[in-house]
């Protein structure tokens, strides 16, 4: 009985030495492969942020042509009261767009007051609308039938508790609070095409009527509509 328990001892013991150098060996594969994938996830960031950043430069620059053509000389001449060159206010102005931060929280080389009032200066002019459409038209030269293959339209509501705004109203869809509605006309690739804004507790569908009648850019359906490759469609849900 002395020797069957040895054995049966010693058996286990080896047993259980395989099944931790196993363990340890799975561990051991599980980290390399878990850092293989953090490096190529970094590697990818890295790649996305530099293009990023190549292509948000280039829509400031384009932006700058585009401003210096509406005002002439008026941000190339050197001045005393300007501190900060054309291209540094347009990238504080995309930052402060992009982040969405107040006014109250922001922390950049301008001051609070000349950016605000470098934005009410621009969108006072439509300057941001005109070089949208601009891009917008060289967007639409390459590849245009197969981008308007499907449209899509759909509504959203931003909340706005404390305004005076003309859309702002109450809709007992969104526990009766005080909201404006955003509604989009988008192409297949998710770009805008027309963009409205309206009161809170204003139904969806008299939207769509009045996106096809403002919008700019030439959808051509009716040529289109007999070629099965360029088909247009349109996408809504049950409230349109």
């Amino acid at each position: 009985n002395k020797k069957n328990w040895k054995k049966y001892y010693k058996a286990t013991k080896q047993k259980k030495e395989i099944k931790r150098q196993k363990q340890i060996i799975y561990l051991q594969e599980r980290r390399e492969i878990n850092l293989e994938n953090k490096r190529e996830y970094n590697e990818i960031y890295r790649e996305k942020a530099t293009t990023q950043k190549k292509n948000d430069s280039l829509l400031i620059e384009k932006l700058a042509e585009f401003i210096n053509q509406k005002y002439g000389d008026r941000f190339t001449k050197p001045k005393k009261s300007r501190c900060h060159s054309l291209i540094t206010i347009l990238e504080q102005i995309c930052y402060f767009i992009k982040v969405g931060i107040s006014y109250k929280d922001y922390r950049g080389p301008l001051s609070k007051s000349t950016l605000n009032s470098y934005i009410q200066l621009f969108s006072q002019d439509n300057i941001f609308v005109n070089f949208y459409w601009t891009i917008h038209e060289e967007y639409l030269k390459k590849e245009m039938y197969e981008k308007l293959k499907y449209l899509s339209t759909d509504t959203s509501f931003i909340m706005n508790h404390c305004s005076a705004y003309e859309n702002v109203a109450r809709n007992p869809c969104v526990k009766n609070k005080n909201c404006i509605k955003l509604s989009l006309l988008v192409d297949a690739n998710g770009v805008p095409l027309n963009i409205k804004t309206v009161k809170g507790n204003q139904h969806d569908s008299p939207l769509l009527r009045e996106h096809f009648q403002e919008i700019k850019s030439k959808t051509n359906s009716l040529k289109t509509s007999r070629n099965n490759r360029y088909k247009p469609y349109f996408l809504a849900d049950a409230g349109y």
